[in-house]
């Protein structure tokens, strides 16, 4: 005959309580565990800022360091591929938007301006791609353009936030050129 242990059913309580607390924590806080590359201000160059950092897949930050690297070939290339890979929203919008980014960084102002113009109809009230649309209009001397669409992709932050503080950056280095070419 087997002797069976005494059995407090306490402690399975409590564990079934912890797993059941941090199940509901993370539906809370869906991005708790993923990764944030958050955006990041440092000291303001005299150039516009393009931001393209947020909760984002890998290809996105490989884009970004791509283009850094000065690759835009292949930084175009794989924007184009995770747009045939991936048809969710947020992942269309985040590619459409490296698209234009990298783009512009070639000098295909239209291509750049059409990959802005398809991320910004997906979400038209973020930040980012009227933030990019509008620094291809910088790059092309469109002033009024651009402060158009920075202007929009401000009214659509919080104030003193990190991405207002980009966007108002990029609105002084757009008012300052205008003013220097003769315009304002």
């Amino acid at each position: 005959m087997t002797k069976l242990l005494p059995f407090s059913p306490a402690p399975f309580k409590q564990g079934v309580i912890l797993t059941i607390l941090a199940f509901v924590l993370l539906q809370a806080m869906p991005h708790a565990l993923a990764q944030s590359t958050g955006t990041r201000i440092e000291k303001a160059p005299d150039r516009p800022l393009n931001i393209i950092r947020f909760d984002e897949p890998a290809e996105i930050a490989e884009i970004r360091s791509l283009l850094e690297q000065g690759a835009h070939g292949d930084a175009i290339d794989l924007a184009l591929t995770l747009l045939e890979r991936d048809k969710t929203p947020a992942i269309q919008y985040s590619a459409w938007n490296a698209l234009c980014a990298a783009r512009s960084k070639d000098n295909q102002w239209d291509g750049a301006l059409e990959a802005c113009e398809k991320a910004i109809l997906i979400r038209p009230r973020h930040w980012m791609a009227r933030n990019s649309r509008a620094n291809v209009y910088l790059m092309q001397g469109r002033y009024d353009l651009a402060l158009d669409d920075f202007q929009i992709a401000l009214a659509n932050l919080a104030p003193g936030s990190m991405e207002a503080q980009i966007v108002e950056h990029n609105i002084a280095i757009t008012e300052s050129r205008r003013r220097a070419s003769g315009e304002g």
